[in-house]
């Protein structure tokens, strides 16, 4: 497999990422630190368990500062960045898993080596598939999370596409207390800008005014869902 992002261990032996690398490679014309802290907002990352700091001594005798990413958590900011070099940095982090988890190590003969290449054909061949059959989901994904405008419940269920409708989702966030009993946000939430409440009235067939209250989910909203609903799946 071709190297696109340098992956490194780190000294328990887990597979980090250079936050500089990423940024790099994603293309992002921010600043990397200023990039690097909305990434850390928007996944909801913990320092210390999804990336470390690291200081690094310039020649000048200053000192920067990059960040070590884990693979789970870079592959969630390539998703969160979108576009094409977003979806390659995913599926390459996805391929990192995976020889990870098979241990799969340098091959020794010529043997080995075409036969771990056939795998690792084969497997991009079924990855690269399973991207087309689902191109259509991402760009919706895209489509709706790079709105400045906030949408219903019923279409953030569709966006985050986990095998359950709209009801259900606002049963999943009442038991998570992001919710209240009539599928209105804590006020905390909206504060946090996840989401809004919008009102609106309507009259019934006696004339007598109603007014209704609709919870809307910005782009925001939407990560931290997805960020607290992987945790129950």
């Amino acid at each position: 497999m071709q190297e696109l992002i340098k992956v490194t261990k780190n000294e328990n032996g887990n597979s980090v990422v250079s936050a500089i690398n990423l940024h790099q490679f994603l293309q992002n014309t921010d600043n990397v630190s200023t990039w690097f802290k909305r990434q850390v907002e928007r996944a909801m990352l913990q320092e210390n368990e999804d990336y470390v700091r690291v200081a690094i001594l310039q020649p000048s005798g200053q000192t920067s500062y990059d960040y070590a990413i884990t693979l789970s958590s870079a592959k969630e900011i390539a998703m969160l960045n979108g576009g094409d070099k977003g979806k390659q940095a995913r599926l390459y982090f996805i391929e990192c898993e995976k020889m990870a988890k098979n241990n799969v190590g340098i091959p020794k003969t010529y043997a080995q080596a075409l036969l771990e290449a056939g795998r690792l054909a084969l497997q991009l061949e079924q990855t690269q598939a399973k991207l087309i059959e689902a191109q259509p989901k991402l760009d919706f994904y895209e489509a709706v999370t790079e709105s400045k405008d906030a949408v219903d419940m019923g279409t953030v269920a569709k966006v985050l596409n986990l095998g359950f409708g709209r009801t259900t989702l606002f049963q999943k966030l009442r038991d998570a207390k992001i919710l209240m009993k009539n599928n209105q946000p804590y006020q905390n939430f909206c504060d946090l800008g996840y989401f809004r409440i919008v009102e609106s009235t309507w009259i019934d067939k006696n004339g007598d005014q109603h007014i209704n209250f609709k919870t809307l989910v910005f782009q925001k909203g939407i990560d931290y869902i997805l960020k607290v609903l992987k945790k129950t799946i």
